[in-house]
């Protein structure tokens, strides 16, 4: 770059115009930051609140919106009539599907969440 001394006036003014407005768009940049910061937070705790259910032949998982497993039910009958193999494929089956599910709720809140936020950037899924 070429030294203040050898600049004109213009090109000095220009140049701190220059330097103020990439400020101004940084600052701009960190304000939405912070604002998708706070929506992700703000997700992270309705999904908690959300709950869905994985089922595979009366054995349930219910998962939360944040993939955690709040409970499992196996009926009675089940645990009677079958052997402990049986079991644990059904409660395989039921805990990826309630997972699955969670999955869906998870993007579908985030991507609410950061419309309008952060720029469309592809492979971002918002």
């Amino acid at each position: 770059m070429l030294s203040s001394q050898l600049m004109s006036p213009q090109m000095r003014m220009l140049n701190k115009l220059v330097y103020f407005k990439i400020y101004d768009m940084l600052g701009d940049m960190m304000g939405k930051l912070q604002a998708a910061q706070q929506k992700m937070e703000e997700v992270k705790n309705r999904l908690d609140a959300i709950t869905v259910i994985g089922e595979a032949q009366g054995v349930k998982v219910v998962v939360n919106g944040n993939k955690v497993i709040t409970n499992i039910d196996i009926p009675q009958m089940i645990v009677d009539d079958s052997d402990k193999e049986q079991i644990e494929e059904l409660l395989l089956l039921a805990v990826n599907r309630g997972l699955e599910s969670a999955e869906n709720v998870a993007q579908a809140e985030n991507a609410s969440a950061m419309k309008g936020v952060l720029p469309n950037i592809p492979g971002m899924g918002f």
